[in-house]
């Protein structure tokens, strides 16, 4: 039953909005800026288009909830919000730019720029974050539909946060250059990972999990066993492969067993009280 509410839902979204998308666009035929001066003049017309698609697209989804409770319409509704966000946030910086208020940028601000754009997914991901965690706090037992909108909250969340934070915590630059961590850059990510794990054991979430080991695999973890890839022979594949693997299945079988040995000890009753309950062995 959930995975037939789920697909109809998405083909209920997928359909509106592609709908609204041709329905806006027929109504702001936007075109290929061929100057600066075109380029200025299109404020408006993206800002009206971008309003209304958004703004179509959440209406769409909450209604679509409130009458059916198909809990994945939680992330799509959170991930619309979050273009929303996005969209305003680069209208206010054009207008800001425009008025001479805020200097252009040069090309080489451009590294600098871009790390300082990381705000804005971060913000957004505890935003995201915190509306989970409030939800799973809400339905602690998971008997109700909030704890499952609270897992898809939770994978919408993740990366918004993850990929900020690696950025933040080693100083390395994955849209202008080659990660390379140097021994500081290590330590933050070996303490990004742990961090993560701890917060996923505590609420309870593989969902907040899955998509950290997915990221650290594929950026961070390479370049950690690249320098023992080397020295062994061993190709680097292998290695992400082996240490994601491991660390899946020792999550994955002994999961509340992890949770009882690591969570319990430390933390407080008050909080252990408002977390999902610690099932017994």
């Amino acid at each position: 039953m959930k995975l037939s509410s789920t697909v109809l839902s998405l083909f209920f979204v997928i359909s509106f909005t592609v709908a609204l998308g041709l329905e806006i666009f027929a109504r702001y035929p936007i075109q290929k800026p061929e100057s600066i001066w075109q380029l200025l003049a299109l404020r408006q017309q993206v800002s009206g288009a971008g309003y209304l698609f958004l703004g179509g697209v959440m209406a769409a989804v909450a209604l679509y909830f409130w009458r059916f409770r198909v809990p994945i319409l939680a992330g799509i509704f959170a991930i619309a919000a979050t273009l929303l966000a996005f969209l305003q946030t680069a209208l206010l910086l054009y207008d800001g730019v425009t008025t001479g208020a805020v200097a252009p940028p040069r090309l080489e601000d451009m590294p600098e720029l871009m790390r300082a754009a990381l705000y804005m997914p971060l913000i957004c991901g505890l935003i995201v974050f915190g509306t989970a965690v409030a939800l799973d706090v809400y339905d602690r037992e998971r008997r109700k539909i909030w704890s499952d909108c609270a897992f898809w909250l939770h994978v919408v969340s993740a990366p918004m946060l993850v990929h900020p934070l690696f950025i933040m915590a080693t100083g390395q630059d994955v849209v202008m250059g080659r990660i390379e961590p140097d021994a500081n850059a290590t330590i933050m990510l070996a303490i990004l990972i742990i961090a993560f794990v701890y917060v996923a054991l505590a609420i309870d979430r593989r969902s907040l999990l899955v998509p950290t080991l997915a990221y650290f695999g594929s950026l961070g973890i390479y370049y950690l066993v690249n320098s023992t890839a080397n020295s062994t022979g061993i190709p680097p594949f292998a290695l992400i492969l082996l240490v994601v693997g491991a660390l899946i299945i020792t999550f994955g079988a002994g999961w509340q067993h992890i949770r009882r040995l690591i969570v319990r000890p430390t933390l407080p009753t008050s909080v252990l009280n408002k977390l999902p309950p610690i099932k017994q062995a």
